[in-house]
C-alpha cells in the first residue's frame, strides 16, 4: 500500500471513529435535534388585518382629527377669511378699511397655509404611529394563535382572494409584493382566527 493511500485510509478511519464516538456519547443531543419535517407553518393575511384595524373605530377617528387645537384655530381663521372676503367684495373704491382688510386677508391666508401644513404633518405622524401599533397587535395575536394551534412558523402574506387595484399602479405593485406566498392549503391559514382574537368583524 502506498504512503498516500495509507494516509487517506487512516484519515477516513479517524472520521468514522469520531462520528461513532459522537453518537455514543451524545445520543440525547442528536435525538433532540429538530426535524424540519416536524415543523408546522401557518400563513396570516397581515396586511389585510392591519388595514381593518386602521379603518376601525378604534383608530380612524383619532387619525381624522389628530390635533384638535390646530383644527379649531384653522376653522376660526377660515371663518375670518370668509368675512374679510365678503367685506372686500362689498367695499367701494374709497372705502378706508379696504387696505386694512387686504393686509389682514394676506396675513390670515398665510397663517392658514402654515396651519394646513402642520395639520398634514400631524395626520402623517399619527398614521405612522398607528401603523406601527397595528402591526405589533397583529403580530402578537398571530404568534399567540399559532402557538395555540401548534404552528411553529407564521408567514405574513396578503389575502389571495382580495382583488388587486387596477387604477393606481403604486397600489397594485404594493398589493402584489405583499403576497409572497402564492399557494398554501386553507388549513394553515390562521387569518380568521387572528381576526377573531382582535375582535374585528
Amino acid at each position: 500500500m502506498r504512503h498516500w493511500e495509507r494516509s487517506l485510509l487512516l484519515a477516513l478511519l479517524f472520521c468514522v471513529l469520531a462520528l461513532l464516538a459522537r453518537v455514543s456519547f451524545a445520543p440525547d443531543a442528536l435525538a433532540a435535534a429538530p426535524d424540519a419535517d416536524d415543523h408546522r407553518i401557518a400563513v396570516c393575511a397581515m396586511p389585510s388585518l392591519i388595514n381593518e384595524l386602521m379603518a376601525s373605530e378604534r383608530y380612524l377617528p383619532e387619525r381624522e382629527d389628530p390635533a384638535p387645537e390646530l383644527r379649531e384655530e384653522f376653522e376660526d381663521l377660515r371663518e375670518e377669511l370668509d368675512a374679510l372676503n365678503e367685506n372686500l367684495e362689498g367695499a367701494g373704491p374709497d372705502d378706508p378699511n379696504a387696505a386694512r382688510d387686504i393686509q389682514r386677508r394676506r396675513e390670515v391666508f398665510q397663517r392658514l397655509q402654515a396651519l394646513q401644513s402642520r395639520l398634514s404633518r400631524a395626520v402623517e405622524t399619527k398614521t405612522a404611529e398607528q401603523f406601527a401599533e397595528c402591526y405589533a397587535l397583529v403580530r402578537s395575536s398571530a404568534n399567540a394563535v399559532a402557538e395555540d394551534l401548534g404552528f411553529d412558523y407564521v408567514i405574513a402574506t396578503g389575502d389571495p382572494d382580495e382583488s388587486l387595484s387596477t387604477t393606481i399602479s403604486e397600489v397594485t405593485l404594493r398589493q402584489i409584493t405583499a403576497r409572497p406566498v402564492l399557494r398554501f392549503p386553507k388549513g394553515v391559514d390562521i387569518t380568521d382566527d387572528v381576526r377573531d382574537d382582535l375582535n374585528l368583524e
